[in-house]
């Protein structure tokens, strides 16, 4: 049996079991709004899909969605939008003295060094990434 603890029965408006569903079960409380469960400043929140591969290391990958808050504070180590080197980058941020360091997490996309007076601008932090499960292929059945 499905383990209910830590499931919200105020958000889903029942308990989750397996076997057969009540037909009462039908009914929700409310509709799912995801943004009250991953927007925290809705003036500066915003989603992007990824288009590129860059970060597969982290299990990000081309049509991902991403959550993007332009309110967050960036720290070192943080995952962030930003444009450099000539384009949009979803990246690992590494803060050093007068130096910022977008690292991907694909050994063919080499770091990015942003210099203090460079083509560098900080778009936001990156604080959700949505994806569809895995389904295997016709060939891997």
């Amino acid at each position: 049996m499905l383990d209910s603890r830590g499931w919200d029965e105020q958000f889903l408006g029942f308990q989750p079991t397996t076997g057969f569903a009540s037909p009462a079960n039908q009914d929700f409380k409310r509709a799912c709004d995801l943004n009250e469960l991953v927007v925290t400043n809705r003036d500066a929140t915003y989603y992007v899909e990824m288009t590129t591969d860059s970060m597969v290391g982290e299990r990000i990958r081309a049509g991902d969605r991403l959550i993007v808050d332009a309110s967050r504070k960036v720290v070192s180590g943080t995952l962030i939008m930003a444009w450099a080197d000539g384009g949009y980058r979803i990246r690992r941020i590494q803060l050093l003295d007068h130096i910022s360091v977008l690292h991907a997490s694909h050994p063919d996309y080499p770091p990015i060094y942003c210099h203090e007076d460079g083509d560098f601008q900080f778009f936001g932090v990156v604080t959700f990434v949505f994806f569809p499960p895995y389904q295997p292929t016709q060939d891997e059945l």
